[in-house]
């Protein structure tokens, strides 16, 4: 058994607080030879695509598995794996020749990078043109990432830029010698005045408690680097650049100019003209003051490297995922964007003549002309899995029946015992949705498991070891099913017909947040009827977790539902509370509440439907999971002030430094070990012998005691029928 120590805050009392230093041990098993039950351990430590996308659990066809060189002869794929002994994620970058791929050849780690942060050592990476140079973002430990550039014949690894802060997003000419990059600003003190006095206008108050005053500008600097001297980019008022998810800038493959991906800082009036529904909400909602986080609307602006300008490339908004290619000389860009108004109502793809800006619509053929690659590699590599089978990478001929495996990327799970995975189609008023049930390894039919439900949309296309693509923050479904549960992983409409249909079955309710909410809670419910019906579960032993945006449909079943829940856990995320919402200015609840609480009619629908009006009937143990960061441990703090004021049964923990979706193998351990922990504790009244976990169980016992002594939980319901 492996012990490590990592700190934590957990929260006691009213509102005091202590750092302790939280002992996990996140054993490995025993080593007998035969087959044995998945640790949080074993989780933690698979290894898998490392691209950003795969993680975030963007669909097959939208991430790369693999980087092939220009002249297609050669590619390279990168792996990520935990290090739970020194707590950082290892990257490996592999490179094959296709010339020998179906030979057995083993692979080749041209680049390896440990990361001690929550940043992906090794990520963004492309070929230049001369088919021997990879570039690509890294970060070595603690250091803030970086672009680097590695020979693949020397191996020699040259780190190209040296900004003081973090890079975030890149891109490069095909030479390597224009890099245009955006990185996180270097905070700017925005007191005005005096020391003393500080200009609150304009900003939320997590914005206050953090300290961030950053009055000129938010969201990331832009930045050109030709040799060793870097140029700034003022970023024009209205817009600025944000935390990417995936490539925002895109290099001319000359370095003359690069497409530089921009978000609204505010609506325009002119959007309701679109047929875009997006478009014409923001536009008709008319927000008239800048946003700290935008309005999610995106803009193409070209860059001359040259001439140091930064213009509009059209004038109009671009689609919400912007698709941009440029020609091989880099004079002309193609884009899919919207015209201005007068011009265009929808998204259409178009071409910009950067010598005289004119843009020109295109068919879809003459798209797909523009943006194809003309030359194939002679192979393909693909990542194959699905929830019951690990992924593998596979190599195949295009020229031939030729495939072989290339890489097995967990070859130490043939060691380990896994229980069945399983889909559940269910239909809520007449939307057919699919979940996946997780089983225990040594399932028997007729036994009756405790069931945890993870409230999120449920991956058919890949093998997960917590439930949802490794979102360890607030699930752990393959250790539960070790320990004897079943999990219930939810909830993904079954069909593009279905999707269409939920977005407007008025049963479910008349605005999009009521149908949300009634969508995801009868969801859980039907789920729990089904599977005691059909002799899975004992309902009397049902827990549910929630995290990042579920964390709302989870909140609003606690308050909601008749159905008792004995435990729950919420996990960094948002609750369409009153607290949060004029804390963090979260307008978007109004659409969820039907108003703004500042009006008769719309307080009457908050009082209805918001958490912070029913928090008397909560009558379950709640876990909190915050990230150590003032906006994470507001978002959840609501929760734990109601409960804890009423002596209800409930924990918060904060942990330092953690991501949303966990990175370092401790914040994951540390997650993932106390939800099997908490949902241990209340269904099974299990406790982990382990001495290092004994001042938990110490409070939770306590926790306990509240639980007892509070009004009895309701009896469970009979089963409804589910629809067919």
């Amino acid at each position: 058994m492996n012990v490590r120590f990592y700190h934590a805050i957990v929260w006691l009392g009213k509102t005091a607080a202590v750092m302790i230093v939280v002992a996990i041990s996140c054993s490995s098993g025993a080593q007998t030879g035969k087959k044995r039950a998945i640790t949080v351990d074993d989780a933690i430590r698979m290894t898998r695509l490392a691209d950003p996308l795969y993680f975030g659990g963007a669909p097959p066809g939208s991430y790369s598995v693999a980087q092939f060189s220009p002249d297609k002869m050669k590619f390279v794929i990168v792996l990520r794996t935990a290090d739970t002994r020194t707590n950082t994620n290892i990257y490996k970058m592999y490179l094959f020749s296709v010339n020998d791929v179906f030979d057995q050849a083993r692979p080749n780690v041209v680049c390896q990078m440990s990361s001690s942060s929550n940043t992906p050592a090794i990520s963004e990476v492309r070929w230049l043109n001369d088919n021997r140079r990879l570039v690509f973002l890294g970060a070595r430990a603690l250091e803030p990432s970086q672009v680097y550039i590695i020979d693949t014949s020397s191996r020699r690894v040259l780190q190209r830029t040296h900004h003081q802060s973090a890079i975030d997003s890149f891109d490069i000419s095909a030479d390597g010698r224009v890099v245009a990059f955006s990185a996180e600003p270097i905070l700017r003190d925005g007191r005005s005045k005096t020391d003393d006095e500080l200009i609150v206008n304009g900003h939320s108050l997590i914005d206050v408690l953090t300290d961030q005053w950053q009055t000129e500008e938010h969201g990331r600097d832009l930045f050109i680097q030709t040799g060793d001297g870097e140029q700034r980019y003022q970023i024009p008022p209205g817009y600025l650049i944000p935390d990417p998810h995936g490539t925002g800038i895109w290099m001319s493959p000359n370095g003359t100019y690069a497409a530089v991906a921009l978000t609204f800082r505010r609506a325009n009036l002119s959007w309701a003209q679109y047929d875009d529904k997006a478009l014409r909400l923001w536009g008709s909602r008319a927000i008239n003051h800048d946003l700290r986080d935008g309005v999610g609307e995106k803009e193409i602006f070209i860059l001359d490297t040259k001439q140091h300008e930064l213009t509009s490339a059209v004038g109009a908004p671009a689609s919400f995922a912007p698709e941009i290619k440029w020609s091989p000389d880099g004079w002309t860009i193609y884009m899919k964007t919207f015209l201005p108004p007068s011009q265009s109502k929808i998204s259409e793809p178009v071409e910009v003549n950067l010598r005289d800006r004119h843009a020109h619509r295109l068919t879809n053929a003459e798209w797909s002309a523009a943006v194809s690659n003309p030359a194939e590699p002679s192979v393909t590599v693909d990542l194959e899995e699905d929830p019951n089978s690990p992924p593998r990478i596979f190599v195949a001929s295009r020229i031939d029946n030729r495939r072989a495996l290339l890489i097995d990327l967990n070859p130490q799970f043939r060691d380990l015992e896994f229980g069945e995975v399983r889909t559940l189609t269910l239909s809520i008023h007449g939307v057919k949705v699919v979940m996946g049930l997780y089983l225990p390894p040594d399932y028997r039919a007729g036994k009756r498991y405790p069931l945890v439900i993870q409230t999120h949309g449920f991956d058919r296309d890949r093998f997960s070891m917590d439930g949802m693509d490794e979102w360890s923050t607030g699930f752990a479904a393959r250790p539960l099913a070790a320990n004897g549960f079943i999990v219930l992983q939810t909830l993904s409409l079954a069909t593009p017909e279905d999707a269409a249909k939920y977005q407007i079955e008025r049963s479910l309710g008349r605005i999009p947040g009521e149908r949300a909410r009634e969508m995801e809670k009868e969801a859980y419910e039907a789920g729990i009827d089904t599977l005691d019906a059909q002799g899975f579960i004992d309902r009397k032993r049902v827990g549910i977790s929630g995290f990042s945006i579920s964390v709302m449909f989870t909140a609003f079943t606690l308050t909601h539902s008749n159905y008792p829940f004995a435990a729950a856990a919420l996990a960094d995320g948002v609750d369409e509370g009153y607290f949060l919402y004029v804390a963090d200015e979260e307008r978007i609840f109004d659409e969820y509440n039907d108003g703004s609480p500042f009006t008769i009619d719309g307080l009457s629908h908050w009082l209805k439907d918001s958490p912070s009006f029913s928090f008397d009937k909560v009558h379950t143990p709640v876990r909190l999971v915050a990230r150590d960061r003032t906006s994470s441990v507001l978002e959840m703090w609501e929760w734990y002030a109601a409960l804890d004021m009423q002596d209800k049964p409930v924990d918060f923990i904060s942990l330092r430094g953690a991501a949303h979706t966990m990175e370092r193998p401790s914040d994951r351990c540390i997650a993932m070990d106390g939800l099997v922990d908490w949902f241990s504790f209340w269904l099974q009244d299990y406790e982990d012998p382990s001495p290092n976990k004994r001042e938990q169980y110490l409070r939770w016992k306590k926790l306990r005691r509240l639980q007892h002594a509070s009004e009895p939980m309701v009896e469970p319901q009979k089963s409804r029928q589910n629809e067919p």
